[in-house]
C-alpha cells in the first residue's frame, strides 16, 4: 500500500516486484529514501520511516491526485509551519542593510545586516529575542566546542566594533547561524544573505561557536 501510493504520485522505486515498478512489499533503502523525500517536501519530519502523520499525508496526496512535484501545496493543506531553517533559506539573496518597516514573520525585512538576520530568525524559530549588536549577543551567549545545527558562529576583526582605533580579536563584529558540514548562513556586507563555508577566508577571522542559554538545540 505504501509503495503503491508512492509510485502513483511519481516516485521511482526501482524495478523490483511483479510489475517491475518497485512495488514488492519490502520497505528497503530505495523506499525509505522515497518516504524521506515525500516527508521533506510535504513539510513533515524527514525520518524515512512511516508513521500515522506520514500515512495520512500520503493518503491525502493520492486522493487529491497530486504529483510529487506539487507536494508543496500539501504542506499548506496540512497547516505545516515552516522550520526556522526553511524560513532562513528563503531569505537567501536578500541584500545587506536593515529595513525597519517589517520585522515580524511572515513579512520579513527587505534587507538584513548580520545581527538583524540572526535576531529575526531566532525570534521566529526559537522564540528568543536577541540583543541588536554582535558584541552584546556574544556576551549573552556561551562558548561551545562542538556546535549543533542552529547555534551561532561569531567572527572578529571585520571592523572596529569597540571603537578603539583597530580591528582585532577583541572586535566581535560578525555573526551567523551554523548549519553543519562547515557551512553557516549569514548576511554578508558584500553579498547579502548567503551560505558560506568556514574553510575559506572566514577561517582566519573565526572567533567561536556560541549557544544561547535556555535553548535546546
Amino acid at each position: 500500500m505504501i509503495q503503491a501510493s508512492l509510485f502513483v504520485i511519481g516516485y521511482d522505486l526501482g524495478t523490483y516486484g511483479p510489475n517491475k515498478n518497485g512495488v514488492d512489499g519490502h520497505i528497503g533503502p530505495v523506499t525509505e529514501k522515497a518516504i524521506q523525500e515525500f516527508q521533506r517536501t510535504a513539510g513533515l519530519n524527514p525520518t524515512g520511516k512511516m508513521d500515522e502523520q506520514t500515512m495520512s499525508a500520503l493518503d491525502l496526496a493520492v486522493e487529491a491526485g497530486m504529483n510529487k512535484n506539487a507536494l508543496d501545496k500539501l504542506s499548506v493543506t496540512l497547516g505545516h509551519t515552516p522550520t526556522w531553517l526553511e524560513v532562513a533559506k528563503k531569505q537567501l539573496g536578500k541584500p545587506y542593510g536593515w529595513d525597519e518597516s517589517k520585522k515580524q514573520y511572515p513579512d520579513p525585512p527587505k534587507s538584513f545586516d548580520c545581527s538583524s538576520f540572526v535576531g529575526w530568525i531566532y525570534s521566529y524559530g526559537f522564540s528568543k529575542k536577541l540583543t541588536r549588536r554582535v558584541e552584546s549577543i556574544y556576551q549573552e551567549t556561551v562558548k561551545v566546542d562542538e556546535p549543533k545545527l542552529g547555534m551561532l558562529i561569531v567572527f572578529h576583526g571585520t571592523y572596529d566594533s569597540n571603537y578603539d582605533g583597530k580591528k582585532d580579536v577583541n572586535d566581535k563584529s560578525h555573526i551567523g547561524i551554523w548549519l553543519g558540514n562547515n557551512q553557516f548562513i549569514h548576511a554578508s556586507s558584500s553579498k547579502g544573505v548567503i551560505i558560506s563555508n568556514l574553510n575559506t577566508y572566514y577561517k582566519s577571522i573565526f572567533d567561536s561557536f556560541r549557544a544561547v542559554p535556555g535553548i535546546k538545540y
